[in-house]
């Protein structure tokens, strides 16, 4: 639905445990002054393989990504 909407989507695999995967990402995403507008985090005890996806205005660029699998505790991200 975001695509058809004309957004970007940033899925964000990582240890849920981890404390402030969801600040640092949005930090890194409004440094682009690309605005979210939908972030959902999976709960760990009802899903397999949880994510935070975010919903953006706009595709992030190529520097933001890597940036953001530097944040601790981050495994993986995808973009569509």
């Amino acid at each position: 639905m975001a695509k058809f909407l004309g957004y970007s989507v940033i899925e964000i695999y990582a240890d849920p445990h981890t404390v402030g995967i969801v600040a640092q990402a949005a930090t890194l995403v409004s440094q682009e002054k690309i605005a979210i507008r939908q972030a959902v985090a999976d709960d760990p005890d009802l899903t397999p393989d949880p994510k935070l996806t975010l919903v953006v205005e706009k595709q992030p660029s190529g520097t933001i990504l890597q940036e953001m699998l530097r944040i601790p505790g981050v495994s993986k991200i995808t973009t569509y």
